[in-house]
């Protein structure tokens, strides 16, 4: 692609990717007259679906751990501390806001913890959209993945040796790495 630079006279040449997002059912709206079909064919050529994060609870953990990290830094604030009833009460909201809203909610709790200990009571008591129970039941598989990523961000990935995740879990490191692999669990 080629353009010509404000107040120059040569073109310039770029090469360009365009990465464009949207929480809304394009096809729909082209029907509805409110989105340009030509713009929807130039810009579908490589479409990249996200489920919303309520269909795929088995991220939240991994998720949690980054805003921590993440805020960690920018407010100076430790959390050394996760507690599990933490995890099942993210797990078991609908997360109408998505990731942005988990988010938010992870640097107001950081906001508002003490003592290192991650702690949501006031959101939960004071929000309108207080998690409700989820209506499906969680596979054992899910379950089983769930548990060894809180147990992995728990002591920060640390597999084997003393106070690892293979220790806590009571399995042989080689036999947690297989889990690992199987749950599709990679690396941080």
């Amino acid at each position: 692609m080629s353009f010509i630079e404000s107040g120059g006279a040569k073109p310039v040449t770029v090469d360009v990717r365009v990465v464009a997002a949207t929480n809304r059912v394009l096809e729909s709206e082209i029907e509805n007259g409110k989105f340009r079909s030509d713009l929807y064919y130039r810009l579908n050529i490589f479409p990249i679906k996200i489920p919303p994060l309520r269909e795929r609870i088995e991220d939240i953990p991994t998720l949690v751990n980054h805003f921590i990290s993440k805020y960690q830094r920018k407010l100076g604030i430790r959390i050394s501390d996760i507690p599990d009833k933490v995890f099942k009460t993210l797990i078991n909201h609908s997360w109408p806001g998505n990731i942005r809203e988990l988010e938010a909610v992870i640097e107001r709790s950081m906001i508002l913890s003490s003592e290192g200990v991650l702690d949501l009571s006031d959101w939960s008591s004071n929000n309108t959209s207080v998690p409700q129970e989820r209506e499906e039941i969680l596979s054992l598989h899910e379950l089983e993945k769930m548990h060894i990523l809180q147990v992995l961000n728990k002591v920060n990935w640390k597999i084997s040796g003393k106070n690892g995740a293979a220790e806590i879990l009571k399995l042989n490191h080689n036999t947690l790495r297989s889990k690992m692999m199987k749950f599709g669990i990679r690396f941080k």
